[in-house]
């Protein structure tokens, strides 16, 4: 009787480390993240909170204090939607026009940055670890 008590809650341990998930390398993430569209979908929770800036919107208050423009700080809420997200994809930049910075905030929170130096365009990305897998949870682009 003993026996097939342990053999029992052997099998459920077993069976309960197998469903835990694997704590998820943020590069190995990344690179299924910008090369399968469907992976990425299922890792951004919309509305995805950001901001989306062209040339007709303000210009935001950090950028337009570096160039010493005075401007309104506006706050306006702004949230990707799924029904008009294109996937990102992954892309050699010529690093001689563009920059990418990567930022560990910690081991939780990854930020990366890509822009043209003094031209108006930059994109940032904010990833988080949520119980122990990559989500995106903010998104801006800047192109004015």
């Amino acid at each position: 009787m003993k026996i097939i008590f342990f053999l029992i809650v052997a099998v459920i341990l077993s069976v309960s480390c197998n469903t835990q998930v694997k704590n998820e390398n943020f590069e190995e993430f990344y690179e299924k993240f910008l090369t399968d569209s469907l992976f990425q979908m299922s890792r951004i929770k919309f509305p995805l909170p950001g901001e989306n800036l062209g040339s007709s919107d303000r210009i935001p208050s950090d950028i337009a204090e570096d160039y010493g423009i005075e401007v309104e700080k506006e706050e306006k809420e702004y949230y990707w939607e799924r029904d008009s997200w294109i996937p990102f994809v992954k892309v050699d930049y010529d690093t001689t026009i563009f920059t990418e910075e990567r930022i560990k905030v910690n081991n939780n929170n990854v930020k990366i940055r890509t822009y043209i130096k003094d031209s108006g365009y930059e994109v940032g990305e904010h990833y988080k670890k949520i119980e122990n897998k990559w989500y995106l949870v903010y998104y801006y682009k800047y192109n004015y």
